[in-house]
């Protein structure tokens, strides 16, 4: 099984697998060819080296912002980190250096910002922040009761959050330094603190300052019996009122159906695999008790260990506002009218941790990890056109599906994995952009983009690696470097983005939205509202191995290629057939533990 991938800041593509390997390959689109209307794209997949240094399982790699370093974790206790030892070639890599403090699997790994920082999680319960300066551990925070299978760096480097099976994600924070007297030695220390590297403050307490777990839920509204015809109301001309259901729900023939909470916020309701993967914003509006005076119901926001997976990754999105959590779930309430919790990834604002600001529905199986393209987005001019010829209902939540959600400035994409799916998203409509299921013949277990944004790659436990091509301009008009966002070093709750509902998102443009950002409500007065329909288009097709593709996208559809030889864990040719050199374990240093 491969059970991590990561891309180089240059293109270099380094995959973890259960022979306790590392293999780095060389990924390039090869020129193209026309078979009919059709161009084809091929890629020039080449090995270049292998690191053997650990003694179990790989289970993530990672590396370092600037390229320079690259940090695996295993099954057999240890962190390595592997150098770069002449920047000219890409076969240079060794120079390792291992860091031991964990008592068990290492699940997940990620870099500060400027690479002077590591943060690992492990099955032994524990988050360890890591020096990788001085090549020690900082800190050991053992708050989570049950495994950490994913952890995630802020990247502004003031913000850390790490997933756990015990159904919480916990984040941490540095401490405030004791403050100089006198404004001007304030001040001034004030400005070195925000240019000083992530090490510098690691060396400082962090602790652990918010834990989300659970929040405030509509109270469930009491089934009604089924009416007989005979005693369905008679409207004004004498003809019963069959189509309105007691409920408040539209009848509507097709596969979208509002319901009552469309009074109130907008909202459209779907049923579907396509509807469950459109993006669901969090309205406020429920009051913080019950009709009769006692405590709202709550609900957990997190699945508990019997999910099938390894790893539960977050990512932060590339400016640093909001971040992604996977493996949630969402009990909509009164709102569905029954007993049934949904899965689905929480998303929340950076410095705003009461609630979750809005949640993508993944279907029938947990999303597991989540990775944001490192390009940021010129916003569309316009939401797409809605031209197709149904009901005003229909054609009404489609339109929806095109406002923007998450008001920002600029564009954000993002891919997250379910054990069989990969979606991708962007900010700016709540509907996927992509939806690629059945590649492969066991669970998926990482994804990375590649620096330029053109190319996804998924990781399976087949020990295959599927990789998508993004046309250019597919995804949008990369961010010109004048306008790229200045990260905030210390981040407020106003000025962190808010989720629109899709019904008022007419009147309000993503810039304008933006700019009148406001702080985040109590989560006793919040609650989700019913899913978004995503009218997706679905494409399926045969593949000759007799397992199905499908893709759902507004956009040309993506490129689907699967690398076998290259990336199985069993391999040992390059892409070309041929051999690669003998194998030379690498020793590496200890350093910590």
């Amino acid at each position: 099984p491969i059970m991590s991938a990561d891309f180089h800041p240059v293109g270099l593509l380094a995959t973890g697998s259960s022979d306790t390997e590392i293999r780095l390959w060389r990924v390039k689109l090869d020129s193209a060819r026309k078979e009919g209307d059709a161009v084809i794209h091929g890629y020039d997949i080449g090995h270049v080296q292998s690191l053997i240094g650990h003694q179990g399982p790989v289970n993530v790699v990672r590396f370092s912002p600037d390229g320079g370093l690259l940090a695996s974790g295993s099954d057999d206790k240890t962190i390595i980190i592997w150098r770069q030892k002449e920047a000219s070639k890409e076969a240079a890599w060794g120079d390792a250096r291992m860091l031991r403090g964990h008592q068990m699997d290492v699940c997940d790994l990620s870099w500060a910002p400027d690479g002077t920082a590591l943060v690992s999680g492990s099955v032994d319960n524990r988050v360890i922040l890591w020096n990788v300066e001085k090549l020690k551990m900082a800190e050991d925070f053992d708050q989570h009761s049950h495994y950490v299978q994913g952890v995630g760096w802020e990247p502004s480097g003031k913000c850390i959050v790490s997933c756990s099976s015990d159904r919480t994600c916990r984040v941490y924070t540095p401490q405030q330094a004791a403050r100089k007297k006198g404004s001007k030695a304030q001040q001034q220390q004030m400005v070195e603190e925000a240019s000083a590297p992530v090490a510098s403050s690691v060396q400082r307490s962090w602790a652990c300052t918010a834990v989300l777990n659970k929040r405030v839920v509509a109270p469930r509204e009491p089934k009604e019996p089924k009416r007989d015809s005979a005693e369905q109301p008679a409207s004004p001309d004498g003809t019963a009122a069959a189509t309105v259901a007691t409920t408040g729900a539209v009848a509507t023939t097709g596969a979208v159906a509002t319901t009552d909470a469309v009074a109130t916020t907008g909202a459209v309701a779907t049923t579907g695999a396509a509807a469950t993967a459109a993006a669901t914003v969090t309205t406020t509006g429920v009051a913080a008790t019950t009709g009769d005076g006692s405590a709202p119901a709550s609900s957990r926001l997190f699945l508990d260990d019997s999910v099938a997976t390894f790893c539960r990754r977050p990512a932060w999105s590339p400016d640093g506002r909001v971040v992604l959590i996977p493996c949630g779930q969402y009990d909509a309430g009164s709102n569905r009218g029954a007993d049934k919790v949904g899965r689905t990834t929480q998303v929340y604002a950076r410095g705003c941790y009461d609630a979750p600001i809005a949640h993508l529905p993944a279907g029938a199986k947990p999303s597991i990890a989540i990775r944001f393209c490192p390009l940021l987005f010129e916003l569309r001019a316009q939401a797409p056109e809605f031209t197709a010829a149904l009901g005003s209902v229909l054609e009404a939540a489609a339109m929806d599906l095109r406002r923007p959600w998450l008001p920002l400035p600029h564009k954000l994409v993002w891919a997250l994995i379910t054990t069989d799916s990969i979606i991708v998203y962007d900010s700016q409509q709540s509907e996927p952009l992509a939806l690629v299921q059945n590649t492969h013949f066991a669970p998926l277990t990482d994804l990375a983009w590649s620096p330029d944004g053109n190319i996804l790659v998924a990781t399976s436990h087949d020990g295959y690696v599927t990789l998508l091509r993004f046309d250019g301009g597919q995804l949008g008009t990369p961010l010109p470097a004048d306008k790229q966002p200045q990260l905030a070093a210390s981040p407020t709750a106003a000025a962190q983005p808010r989720a629109i509902a899709p019904a008022h998102g007419a009147a309000l443009g993503a810039a304008a939205a933006c700019a009148s950002a406001v702080a985040c409500a109590p989560a006793a007065a919040t609650a989700p509202v019913a899913a978004v329909p995503a009218a997706a288009c679905a494409a399926a097709s045969e593949r000759g191995d007799g397992r199905s593709e499908q893709c759902t996208a507004k956009d040309p559809a993506p490129s689907v290629a699967s690398a076998a030889a290259p990336a199985a864990c069993g391999g040992e040719a390059d892409a070309s057939g041929v051999s690669a050199k003998k194998k030379k374990r690498i020793t590496p240093v200890l350093i910590a533990s």
